[in-house]
């Protein structure tokens, strides 16, 4: 299982003993062997939704969410005929490298076929097409076309397709690993910054210094730093902002010596990536953050 999280002084989201992870050979339903350069740290994190199909399964056991986020082997999640579930991840995030970068794990007697899709956001999804197999390993290489973008969500539908009523109607679904996985590092921005200011905050040596910490874990590492803000103000207003907040990480960083500047890269998404809603203070202020992207060599 993951490391335990906890929510640290000045607000910074790290685990309790560190990122740094083993890399992991996992069985599938057919006793093939599958590595994870990353280990435990490569599986979906948190179910965002669940649609289950008709017939549902019968099962209960077989609808519970929390099945999928394990690490392969401890339990499934069943999607019914024709269901689907979007699943996220936090703590990592999956991107395009050389050969397979996705696997999903399914079980059961009858492999059924899906349909898979990714997103950077949860709200604008790209189709990669139907996928099947006890292990499917997918390539997204094709259809991202070297974007370099970085992906959290991760939708799967049961394709219906001869799904027939049963204990465990449709698709059974073991668990969702990127092995194409990049470490997520998450900052608040109350922490880095006062308020519509790029200029960091003296209290903010503390945290960007554990995170440097996270980040030498990863000799060599591309790291992406990505600012955020809520909704509040214009769009314009509010894009440049995160760029300009960005930009001041990755100049700490790369003043201190943790990252090379070739090696790193600012990018600025305004409002347009939430992750709790903006309709409540509480709210915006998580999406007030900057997030550092870390990708292993």
């Amino acid at each position: 299982m993951k490391k335990t999280f906890i929510a640290a002084a000045l607000s910074l989201c790290l685990p309790v003993t560190g990122y740094a992870q083993e890399a992991q050979t996992y069985l599938d339903a057919q006793g093939r062997e599958v590595h994870f350069p990353l280990g435990a740290l490569s599986f979906a994190d948190e179910v965002i939704s669940v649609q289950v199909g008709k017939p549902a399964p019968r099962s209960e056991v077989a609808r519970k969410h929390e099945n999928i986020l394990s690490e392969p082997n401890n339990g499934s999640l069943s999607l019914g005929c024709g269901g689907s579930v979007v699943v996220r991840f936090s703590d990592n995030a999956l991107v395009d490298v050389p050969g397979p970068d996705l696997y999903v794990f399914e079980i059961g007697k009858e492999v059924e076929a899906t349909l898979l899709e990714i997103s950077t956001n949860g709200a604008d999804w790209l189709d990669v097409g139907p996928i099947a197999g006890a292990t499917a390993e997918i390539d997204i290489a094709d259809h991202v076309k070297g974007n370099g973008a970085v992906y959290q969500y991760i939708r799967l539908t049961d394709r219906n397709i001869n799904c027939k009523a049963g204990k465990y109607s449709g698709a059974d679904i073991d668990a969702v690993g990127a092995i194409g996985a990049a470490v997520r590092l998450t900052l608040s921005g109350e922490v880095l910054f006062d308020f519509d200011s790029a200029e960091l905050r003296d209290t903010a040596r503390a945290a960007l210094d554990e995170v440097a910490d996270e980040i030498r874990n990863y000799p060599s590492a591309q790291v992406i730093v990505e600012g955020h803000t809520d909704a509040k103000g214009s769009d314009a207003y509010n894009q440049t902002l995160s760029e300009q907040r960005a930009e001041s990480v990755r100049r700490f960083l790369v003043q201190e010596g943790v990252v090379e500047s070739e090696e790193s890269e600012i990018r600025g998404h305004g409002e347009s990536r939430p992750v709790a809603s903006n309709d409540t203070e509480t709210g915006r202020q998580s999406n007030r953050r900057v997030d550092l992207i870390i990708i292993p060599r």
